[in-house]
């Protein structure tokens, strides 16, 4: 986690130097000298009498602002800036300027107390620190509002703790602030886990509200991975979480028009294709689904997750056709057998261009074994054994 340089130290300090001792009144000139001594209690005590003498004075609570910053209450530094400016703008820029320093040295902090966390092996301690780091982290949001990095570092922190809830508003904020795919994708991830556990509640306690719940959490998420693809329309993830949601609110066709309709405007995007293909994977039409595999694959040579795809729906299509044949007593026939190999030419393509991922040896291995090549599905489930050793 990186931590931000304190070079806006320079500006607070230039600040005091060329406004030390204008003319003012005692409190202010006593206050000065009290902060260029370090000596913050006494400082606030006489800017406290200032304000309370003349509640017009904007300079008193400017110094009021820069002594809290001193003394870390960044709530009360806000506050009191809040009032000077209330009352003019005459130092809009040295607010500013000390809220900048202010943050950089809360962020700071926040950092030094995650690094503690991170590297603590006591479990309470580190509880203790994490605490810590997510108090000072908030604190920062409030200095700096339209800052996206500390709301970064609370989804670390709150997901690093498996605290998935408490990560929804920083990541809201950080899509408001400064979207990245990765916070649509956490954030929806957030809505399917709670969404999960009010389908459980339901399938328990069969009450009509639970499902309500579910389906309302469902709905949020598809809301936001409409506005995460939109964005970054080429993010895969987004694409299929934003189907799988839709199949789970009844809505398939909505979701194959989106991405037939993605197909239809850039064909020659692999992964448009590919989407494409899975949605029809996940409805069973695994020939409409194979063509579109073979057609990123056109696409994109090496795109082994089109080719693993080609060649499972080959062959779950094919146990189809023998389940079909089994069901009515066929002995003839072609039995699936020209998908089962159309499936074995797919993954023999697959193996050329990713050789090492054993899930692909397995699917090898299992294909063979469909077709009664024994030792070769043998060899192929020991390869997968090999692979999954070394890792």
């Amino acid at each position: 986690m990186r931590k931000y340089s304190a070079f806006i130290a320079f500006a607070l300090v230039a600040i005091l130097s060329f406004t030390g001792f204008q003319c003012s009144s005692t409190e202010m000139t006593s206050a000065k000298l009290y902060i260029q001594q370090k000596n913050y209690e006494k400082a606030l005590e006489v800017l406290t009498k200032e304000v309370t003498k003349n509640p017009k004075s904007d300079e008193g609570y400017y110094y009021m602002g820069v002594v809290y910053i001193e003394m870390e209450k960044y709530d009360d530094m806000l506050g009191a800036f809040d009032k000077c400016l209330a009352i003019s703008q005459k130092y809009t820029a040295d607010v500013n300027n000390a809220k900048k320093k202010a943050w950089v040295d809360s962020f700071n902090k926040g950092v030094g107390f995650y690094n503690k966390a991170a590297n603590t092996k006591n479990a309470d301690s580190s509880a203790m620190f994490y605490d810590r780091a997510i108090e000072i982290f908030d604190q920062a949001t409030r200095i700096a509002p339209d800052s996206a990095d500390a709301y970064k570092n609370l989804v670390l922190i709150h997901f690093n703790r498996k605290n998935y809830d408490a990560a929804e508003g920083p990541l809201l904020q950080i899509i408001k602030l400064e979207p990245n795919a990765d916070s649509f994708k956490y954030l929806a991830a957030i809505y399917n886990d709670r969404a999960n556990t009010y389908k459980t509640a339901y399938e328990k306690s069969k009450n009509e509200a639970d499902n309500q719940k579910y389906l309302d959490v469902v709905k949020k998420s598809v809301e936001i991975l409409e506005k995460g693809v939109e964005l970054f329309p080429n993010e895969l993830d987004l694409y299929t979480t934003l189907i799988e949601d839709y199949d789970k609110l009844g809505q398939n066709e909505k979701g194959l028009e989106k991405i037939a309709k993605a197909v239809n405007d850039n064909p020659t995007n692999e992964t448009y294709r590919y989407i494409y293909g899975y949605v029809l994977f996940k409805g069973n039409n695994y020939e409409q689904a194979i063509k579109q595999f073979e057609e990123a694959e056109k696409i994109k040579a090496d795109f082994s997750d089109a080719i693993y795809n080609t060649a499972v729906s080959y062959l779950n299509w094919g146990l189809l056709i023998r389940k079909a044949a089994d069901e009515k007593n066929e002995t003839t026939g072609d039995m699936g057998k020209s998908q089962f190999n159309s499936s074995l030419a797919a993954c023999e393509r697959l193996l050329k261009v990713a050789d090492k991922e054993p899930k692909y040896w397995e699917l090898y291995a299992k294909i063979n074994s469909v077709l009664g090549n024994t030792k070769a599905a043998e060899d192929a489930f020991k390869k997968a054994d090999e692979l999954r050793t070394k890792k």
